[in-house]
């Protein structure tokens, strides 16, 4: 099975893309997307933690969306679960 997006590819002498090769395409598209994401989210949460003022200034909109009434309706989504820290267990 070929993806849309590979499908009219070509090597350098114009012949189409094997599916070894548009597999392979594929997955650095797939994963290298997830390792950029993960990579962006770290130094984010490292850059907060340098500038406390920014820190409660993300925290006060996250509280305020969070505390919307259309986000706050799923059962999954709420106020408790997401703002509350953790009760110690041990």
């Amino acid at each position: 099975m070929r993806c849309r997006l590979f499908l009219y590819m070509q090597d350098k002498d114009g012949r189409p893309l094997p599916d070894d090769a548009i597999r392979a395409e594929v997955d650095t598209f797939m994963f290298a997307g997830h390792d950029t994401t993960a990579t962006a989210l770290a130094w984010c949460l490292v850059t907060l933690a340098q500038y406390p003022e920014h820190q409660e200034q993300c925290r006060t909109e996250a509280q305020n969306v969070i505390s919307s009434s259309s986000f706050s309706s799923s059962p999954d989504w709420t106020k408790e679960n997401l703002i509350e820290p953790p009760k110690d267990t041990g």
